[in-house]
C-alpha cells in the first residue's frame, strides 16, 4: 500500500494542476480533464495496487540500470494501454525525473 500511495504522490507531483485539468485529445476519454479520468477510475475500482507496484517496479529497474528513455517509452505505453491517458513526451520525462529524484533520496541510485 506503501509503494502505491508513493506512486499516487509522484503521479501528483509530475502531474501538476494545468495538466491535471487539461483535455484528454485523443481516445475514447476525448475531451475529458484528465483528473476525471483518473477520479473514476478511483470511483469504478479500477486501480489495480498490484498493477501499479509492478508498473513503478518497472521504472525504477530502467531508472537503476541508466535507461531513462526506455523508462519513458514504458511509462508512456502503460498510461495509453492501460489508463487511456495519452501523456506528452515532456509529462512523462517530468514523471521519470521525478521517480529518478525520489530513488536518490531513497539511496537506491546516485
Amino acid at each position: 500500500m506503501r509503494r502505491f500511495k508513493n506512486f499516487l504522490t509522484l503521479i501528483e507531483a509530475s502531474l501538476n494542476k494545468k495538466t491535471l485539468q487539461a483535455l484528454v485529445g485523443k481516445g475514447e476519454n476525448s475531451g475529458k480533464p484528465r483528473i476525471e479520468i483518473f477520479a473514476n477510475k478511483i470511483k469504478n475500482g479500477e486501480l489495480d495496487d498490484k498493477h501499479q507496484i509492478n508498473m513503478n517496479d518497472q521504472i525504477e529497474e530502467y531508472i537503476a540500470q541508466n535507461q531513462k528513455i526506455n523508462a519513458i517509452k514504458y511509462y508512456r505505453q502503460e498510461m495509453d494501454e492501460n489508463y487511456s491517458i495519452r501523456m506528452t513526451l515532456r509529462e512523462a520525462k517530468e514523471y521519470i525525473d521525478n521517480t529518478a529524484e525520489d530513488m536518490r533520496r531513497r539511496g537506491i541510485i546516485k
